[in-house]
């Protein structure tokens, strides 16, 4: 497969077990709480003359719980989703290794009409 798809399938596989999963281009019919991924490559370097590739980007996971119950749901889901990508942590899928390479992260949680979801955010990078 292509890096983009093994990327995917590495970081997906990974996810699948957290939560209930709203996957990207999916209708979501399931109930709170879950997690919502969404992978956001950056542009390739070449690493020199070597025509080896480098690339990077940033794995995006809303904890989503239904409003009205505080935080702390969606903080402890957080939690959850960043013990599974510590730094470090490397995640295959045929050719391709995903390699976090910093600490991941949870941002402030973000209100709409029926969910409250905190994003978590996953730097990753791939050399091939």
């Amino acid at each position: 497969m292509g890096t983009t798809v093994d990327i995917k399938n590495a970081v997906f596989g990974a996810i699948s077990g957290v939560a209930s999963v709203a996957w990207p281009n999916v209708p979501y019919e399931g109930n709170t709480p879950y997690v919502r991924p969404h992978i956001m490559p950056a542009m390739a370097d070449t690493v020199g003359l070597s025509g080896i590739d480098h690339h990077m980007g940033i794995i995006q996971v809303d904890c989503v719980v239904a409003t009205g119950g505080g935080e702390i749901e969606a903080s402890a889901l957080a939690d959850t989703v960043i013990a599974l990508f510590p730094r470090g942590a490397r995640f295959i899928s045929g050719s391709t290794t995903v390699q976090i390479n910093k600490a991941s992260w949870a941002s402030s949680g973000q209100q709409s009409p029926n969910i409250y979801f905190v994003p978590v955010t996953i730097p990753y990078e791939v050399i091939k």
